[in-house]
């Protein structure tokens, strides 16, 4: 069925597209800013494509009319979301780290449903979640998975060490390089010939408001001229340093603390980390569902004392984990022990994870 907005006191909106685009209803005041291709913003950039979206933004590939062959990715916030946004701002121009996105420029521009800031970053690929997502048996090979797994946690050190805790360490947010952007921008600008856009109506036939935008365009895909040797950090929405509560870490990787309502710390990240390698490792989510269910499972994994918690982590990673020899599947269970702990304060320090035997010998068995 074609979206269409909520029923109240808003008019409701159709999209002839029924996946793949952001709400209409999320047109509104205080919401996403419209955007059409070919619009040039702040009398620098031009609009070439879109990237994607979230709940918060839009994301749109575009090129410099002041200087050739510079191709930027630029996230517009929703009008509601952009005063929070500068603290993500303060954060990326204090950040100039090889595994972490490169921030380029930022401007704030106005529509009818209000100001909107815009963050100007480096182009990439897409996130680990959609190229995993995208493999014909959705699994990494051997040494992808631990190179991968080594990047990010590469990532999160650098941040760590700047003082700032990611917030929302999930595969969403670790992109992929592109070995050549060239190609990718040429993809793109030939990509919107007709179905990749759809018209946007209202039911009552009457005109859309100025907020709500005359059509929507998917997003183009990015996973073309990978470059798996270059992952960089990405989304730093709820990004902080020191504490902060109430952060809108993904329900799969919340550490303990943030499921019973207490401030995040980086040792929360450690949590988030550990799930994310046992993901890269096996394709799989160790706690799955909404965060009343993620919540169980947890209780149901503390319940156990730690040589049972072991033995079930060996249990899982030999059914599902990419690991060839059990020795490697033993390495891995003991890193995800030290850093899947109860107590943050007991959590291995980001730093000796990339010191333990799993990241020194995992892979190189048999070689």
């Amino acid at each position: 069925m074609p979206r269409t907005m909520a029923s109240g006191s808003h008019p409701q909106y159709r999209c002839s597209l029924i996946e793949g685009v952001e709400k209409v209803e999320d047109y509104r005041p205080g919401g996403f800013c419209p955007i059409i291709i070919g619009q040039i913003l702040e009398e620098k950039y031009e609009i070439i494509a879109k990237l994607g979206y979230g709940g918060h933004s839009t994301v749109w590939l575009a090129r410099s009319v002041t200087t050739d062959n510079i191709w930027v990715a630029i996230k517009v916030l929703k009008s509601d979301k952009s005063e929070q946004g500068n603290s993500e701002l303060a954060i990326h121009r204090s950040i100039r780290q090889a595994n972490i996105i490169q921030y380029l420029d930022d401007f704030w521009i106005q529509s009818p449903n209000g100001f909107h800031l815009c963050l100007v970053m480096e182009v990439t690929g897409p996130s680990i979640y959609l190229y995993v997502e995208s493999l014909w048996n959705g699994k990494l090979d051997v040494e992808t998975a631990i190179d991968l797994s080594r990047q990010c946690v590469k990532a999160l050190i650098a941040l760590h060490n700047l003082g700032y805790a990611h917030g929302d360490v999930c595969s969403a947010n670790f992109a992929v390089g592109l070995s050549d952007i060239s190609h990718f921008v040429d993809k793109s600008m030939d990509y919107y010939t007709g179905y990749q856009t759809g018209a946007v109506w209202s039911e009552a036939n009457s005109p859309l408001p100025a907020g709500v935008p005359e059509r929507l365009y998917e997003s183009v895909p990015s996973l073309m001229n990978v470059d798996l040797s270059s992952v960089k950090m990405i989304d730093f929405g709820e990004a902080f340093s020191g504490m902060k509560k109430g952060v809108a870490t993904h329900a799969s990787y919340r550490a303990p603390e943030l499921l019973a309502d207490e401030e995040a710390t980086v040792q929360s990240d450690i949590w988030s980390m550990g799930c994310l390698i046992f993901e890269l490792m096996t394709s799989q989510s160790l706690f799955v569902g909404n965060l009343t269910t993620v919540a169980g499972e947890q209780l149901t994994f503390f319940a156990r004392p730690p040589k049972q918690r072991y033995e079930y982590l060996i249990e899982l990673l030999s059914e599902h984990s990419v690991l060839e020899y059990e020795e490697e599947n033993d390495w891995l269970a003991n890193l995800l022990s030290d850093m899947l702990v109860q107590d943050r304060q007991g959590r291995m320090n980001l730093g000796l994870v990339l010191e333990h035997d799993f990241f020194k010998f995992a892979g190189q068995i048999g070689e």
